[in-house]
């Protein structure tokens, strides 16, 4: 008699979890984040996923350029207001060796990621992480924040962490310094 009560409670509190957790409200956009501090932080940890195909990226498949690596989720109205920023510089400095990696972190994996990362037209890799599991366990500085950016330099070495939204002038800014610091940075040695 007990479980027969406490059973069509438990799924109403799970249905009003699940309603809660999806229909989130749309947040209004951070206060853009500060300038961005280029810092020798050390040797970029591995990162090796599978793309929106299923091939595996790794990025040390982008040894001698600049790459972002840029966590987000479909869910993140931050992640959302950026990723057009982030489409534009990479469409702008592609030629002079940058690339971006997008990292979704949807758990539900690429059958939710590959129809946004399609509707939003992104031009650059986007690898899937369900959870950031994959890259917590690599050792990737994660601060729960979302979306969050790394700057890797030319010799595969991490040179900013940026959590939150920052507007494309902010990360243009740095990324031009990493292009410029190395000579022939993201070209073939």
């Amino acid at each position: 008699m007990r479980r027969s009560v406490w059973l069509p409670i438990a799924a109403v509190v799970v249905a009003l979890v699940v309603y809660v957790v999806r229909s989130r409200p749309e947040m209004p956009a951070p206060v853009p984040g500060p300038k961005v501090m280029l810092a020798e932080m050390g040797p970029a940890p591995a990162l090796s996923l599978e793309d929106l195909n299923g091939d595996l990226v790794s990025l040390s498949d982008y040894r001698g350029k600049v790459v972002l690596v840029n966590l987000w989720a479909t869910w993140c109205p931050w992640c959302r207001q950026e990723i057009p920023e982030l489409i534009d510089l990479s469409a702008r400095y592609t030629d002079q060796g940058f690339v971006v990696l997008g990292v979704a972190i949807d758990d539900e994996g690429k059958e939710v990621v590959a129809p946004d990362a399609e509707a939003m037209g992104m031009n650059y890799p986007v690898l899937v992480d369900p959870g950031a599991i994959s890259s917590l366990k690599a050792g990737w500085p994660l601060s729960g924040a979302l979306p969050q950016s790394f700057l890797i330099d030319c010799r595969g070495h991490v040179r900013a962490s940026m959590p939150g939204y920052r507007p494309r002038p902010v990360i243009e800014e740095a990324v031009l310094k990493l292009l410029a610091e190395v000579p022939g940075c993201g070209h073939a040695h």
